[in-house]
């Protein structure tokens, strides 16, 4: 099996590929490894694998012994394709985003997802929810198509209801974007709202009368502070008025 594997050997032949410096062979080998792992792109992909075949077009080398070359590892290449396509993360690509909710963030990540000319509708956005930071060139090099829904005319209206009546079979999807709820689930989440407001009115009342009872608390104590600093400054002329007296006893005797 290993005298089957090609890859690497040396093919004897008279080509222009064979005769050239081995200098310039080498180098153009380095710089074919680097663009491989350069390019990011499926045509840039084919561009190179056509580059080898000429080349190998160019050498005298047969197609077979290519290809027999890879037979001996055709497993191997079957398995690491086969793991990298179920376990290598991939991005979402769509060409139609639509921006609903509201946040800021969201608009940056219809962006992210948006593929080249993709049509970017933002109809979430009516009211000054906070700046959002774009890089403009996330538009300019997808090329990307944004509409703005706030502003219409009645016959933007004509035309939605003509489209609407021409393409029935995008009803049932469209219904599927909705949510129906019934009147007796409304009254009862309402009325389930309203006690949970009853509830935090409650909380809040009673925080108010603790607040209340702390801020009494604090001026009782307050009103402590300051009759023991009264009682303390009597005690203060107390003493000095016995020292006073001692002074004088002093002299006497």
């Amino acid at each position: 099996m290993i005298r089957d594997i090609t890859i690497g050997r040396y093919y004897d032949s008279e080509s222009v590929i064979h005769r050239m410096d081995p200098r310039t062979k080498l180098m153009g080998v380095l710089v074919y490894i680097i663009s491989l792992f350069l390019v990011k792109n499926v045509c840039w992909y084919i561009g190179c694998l056509i580059v080898m075949l000429v080349l190998y077009k160019a050498a005298g080398v047969p197609f077979g012994y290519l290809l027999k070359g890879l037979r001996g590892i055709l497993l191997l290449l079957f398995f690491t394709f086969l793991f990298r396509m179920l376990y290598t993360p991939g991005d979402p690509v769509v060409h139609l985003c639509f921006e609903a909710s509201g946040a800021p963030s969201a608009v940056v990540q219809g962006m992210d997802i948006l593929r080249n000319r993709g049509v970017y509708l933002v109809p979430g956005q009516y009211s000054n929810s906070g700046g959002v930071v774009i890089q403009p060139q996330m538009i300019t090099f997808k090329a990307l198509h944004i509409i703005g829904s706030s502003q219409y005319s009645m016959l933007d209206v004509n035309a939605y209801l003509t489209f609407l009546d021409e393409h029935k079979q995008l009803h049932d999807c469209i219904s599927k974007l909705g949510t129906r709820y019934h009147i007796e689930e409304v009254n009862r989440q309402v009325d389930g709202l309203s006690e949970s407001n009853n509830k935090i009115v409650e909380n809040i009342s009673q925080l108010s009368a603790a607040t209340e009872e702390v801020t009494a608390s604090a001026e009782q104590v307050h009103g402590m502070s300051e009759q023991n600093l009264e009682f303390a400054e009597q005690v203060q002329q107390a003493v000095d008025k016995m020292r006073a007296t001692a002074d004088d006893l002093k002299k006497y005797l």
